[in-house]
């Protein structure tokens, strides 16, 4: 992400730059974290899998008929599951904060009740005039649309309503091979649901501090989006200060 730039290289300078650097790091350190409690749920589902499928950790006799697992995941699955949709939506509303700082009030963007969210995104495009705002307002739109009501459903009920995956299941295949089935959330795994939000999350923030910024830029200083073919392999930015008219500075 990009931050702090303008025509001398700032846009926050001293004690203005702590105070950025403050409101800023929370949604970094909370997609960081996030990302953490993703890869640890992958990590237990995939080591689980492993132990199983290796009976490790489970056995079945024919004189003794009943399926045992000798080491379950279930509250380590619960605990990484539930954390990711608690950072999530903690890098949301330090990022809302980090808007406030820039002097936009976005709340709207991480509303769920549909006549509050209109509401708030009426009031904020009042304000604010522009073709870009609008712009920014229909990305909004658009995620919320997509993914950020699932996100945030989740996230509720994790916050508000006790939530728990469902058990694992576990059933008897030919040759007696034990078979684990792990929970689906709205038919899709556990992997899936978590990568997705991911992406989604971290673009929403990504895109979101890019815009609020270029809106600090002096004439003629814009930032730009890289086409992804034209990104460097070792350091393959996605947006970059440049001069109006140059190349990339569509």
């Amino acid at each position: 992400m990009l931050c702090k730039l303008n025509y001398d290289g700032y846009i926050y300078r001293g004690n203005e730059q702590k105070k950025f650097d403050k409101i800023y790091s929370p949604i970094f350190q909370n997609l960081f974290e996030a990302k953490v409690a993703k890869e640890k749920c992958e990590q237990v589902l995939k080591t689980h899998s492993e132990n199983i499928k290796n009976n490790k950790i489970c056995s079945y006799k024919t004189e003794d008929p009943v399926i045992r697992i000798n080491e379950t995941i279930d509250n380590d699955l619960n605990l990484f599951f539930k954390d990711f949709f608690i950072r999530g939506i903690m890098a949301l509303r330090n990022l809302v904060k980090f808007a406030g700082f820039l002097g936009f009030n976005i709340s709207f963007s991480i509303i769920s009740e549909e006549k509050k969210y209109l509401k708030k995104k009426n009031k904020f495009l009042n304000k604010n005039l522009g073709e870009k705002f609008k712009e920014l307002c229909d990305m909004i739109e658009n995620d919320r649309k997509n993914w950020y009501l699932i996100f945030s459903d989740i996230r509720n009920k994790v916050e508000h309503e006790g939530f728990k995956l469902p058990d694992i299941q576990y059933v008897l295949g030919g040759n007696d091979e034990i078979k684990v089935f792990y929970p689906t959330i709205n038919y899709q795994k556990i992997e899936e649901i978590l990568y997705i939000c991911w992406q989604n999350i971290f673009r929403f923030c990504e895109d979101i501090v890019i815009f609020l910024l270029s809106t600090k830029l002096k004439s003629p200083l814009i930032i730009v989006f890289i086409p992804e073919d034209r990104r460097g392999k070792t350091n393959p930015v996605k947006y970059r200060v440049s001069v109006k008219d140059l190349p990339f500075a569509q």
